[in-house]
C-alpha cells in the first residue's frame, strides 16, 4: 500500500482477465499443432490483467477529534 501513495501504479493487486491466462490454446491432429488465440466472448483480449480494487489493496486514513468539558 505505501508504494501507491507515491505512484498510483505501484503496489496495486491484479488479477488474471482470462479464466486460465493463457493467451493461446493449441491443437494437435495428425502431427499438426495449431495455435490459436483464446477470444473472450467473441473478442481478442486486448489486456492480460485487471487491477481489483478492493479494501485490501487500497489505503485510506481515519482521523479524530476529542473536545473534553471540564
Amino acid at each position: 500500500m505505501l508504494p501507491n501513495m507515491l505512484n498510483s501504479d505501484w503496489g496495486v493487486r491484479k488479477r488474471l482477465s482470462l479464466s486460465n491466462g493463457s493467451l493461446l490454446s493449441h491443437s494437435v491432429s495428425s502431427n499438426n499443432v495449431k495455435f490459436k488465440i483464446v477470444e473472450a466472448g467473441g473478442k481478442l483480449p486486448t489486456k492480460t490483467f485487471d487491477n481489483v480494487n478492493t479494501t485490501s489493496s487500497t489505503w485510506g486514513i481515519q482521523l479524530g477529534l476529542r473536545y473534553i468539558f471540564n
